[in-house]
């Protein structure tokens, strides 16, 4: 017998491993392709468009989304301390979160939610996991609204879905939409000063939140008015310690494009970073995951 028409080449050795790890990469790509879509499509774009509400036809889909609009912009009162069923009380503060996310996260060029379900399921630095969009919404409440999560077979949590993947029905999976977030800001320089924050707070910002950063409330004459015209900063009813907004990187950008919140755009980069030094640098409550 001539072994040598048996035994491969090293040559013919090289191309079958190359075959072989070629197709183990396929199929490793394709058991991961919803999970990594958002960042093969990361350099897409779509224009921004709110969906037409008056086109959606009456019916339950209707009433969802509509009901989910209301829980983004009312929250305190439907699923935080303002419930009337004490079980319904799933926010652990009389925030909502339209407080973050104007409009209902409408708003162009802000923490808006145009696109937010085309871009789920993502994986969260914060968590070291791959969070579906439902995962993202109990992040929020645990963190930015200090409470504790949704079930997530709730009429709530379904009705919250409904409203997001609506205003987000025109962006395709994967993509990112035009005016989606706010703008990086450049590093400072230099450490925030607290101090030069508390004096810019005084100037800039406490005609609205207040002088202690307890916020303003509406007249609780009003009916179905939520508790608070401007959001207080610090203290027992606002975001704890595991919130975005407890960030330097999600607050100072914020502060610097967003705020005064009728003078947009006119503090210095250094006011931004040293006010949300101070304001981060007082007492609020301790984040819990549960």
């Amino acid at each position: 017998m001539d072994l040598s028409r048996k035994l491969l080449t090293p040559i013919q050795l090289i191309i079958l491993v190359v075959i072989f790890l070629v197709v183990i990469l396929f199929l490793l790509l394709r058991d991961n392709k919803s999970e990594n879509l958002i960042d093969i499509m990361a350099d897409s774009t779509v224009s921004w468009k709110i969906p037409d509400f008056n086109s959606i036809p009456p019916g339950e889909e209707r009433d969802m989304i509509l009901y989910g609009r209301d829980l983004i912009s009312k929250t305190c009162n439907i699923i935080g301390p303002r419930a009337t069923d004490s079980l319904m009380r799933y926010a652990g503060n009389n925030l909502v979160c339209s407080n973050c996310h104007f409009d209902a996260g409408m708003r162009y060029a802000s923490y808006n939610l145009v696109g937010v379900t085309s871009r789920y399921p993502q994986y969260s630095e914060r968590t070291k996991e791959t969070e579906t969009i439902e995962m993202r919404l109990n992040d929020c409440m645990q963190r930015s609204m200090n409470g504790k999560p949704l079930p997530l077979d709730s009429r709530e949590m379904k009705a919250m879905v409904a409203y997001l993947e609506f205003i987000s029905k025109d962006v395709p999976k994967g993509y990112r939409v035009k005016g989606e977030g706010i703008h990086d800001v450049p590093p400072l320089g230099r450490e925030p000063d607290p101090v030069k924050g508390k004096e810019g707070y005084n100037r800039f910002c406490s005609t609205c939140h207040g002088g202690s950063g307890e916020g303003a409330e509406y007249d609780q004459l009003l009916p179905g008015v939520i508790k608070y015209s401007v959001p207080p900063l610090w203290g027992n009813d606002t975001y704890n310690n595991g919130a975005g907004m407890s960030t330097s990187a999600m607050a100072v950008k914020f502060i610097y494009h967003m705020m005064p919140f009728d003078d947009k755009n006119s503090l210095s980069l250094e006011e931004a970073y040293d006010i949300e030094a101070f304001v981060n640098s007082q007492p609020r409550p301790e984040f819990k995951l549960q």
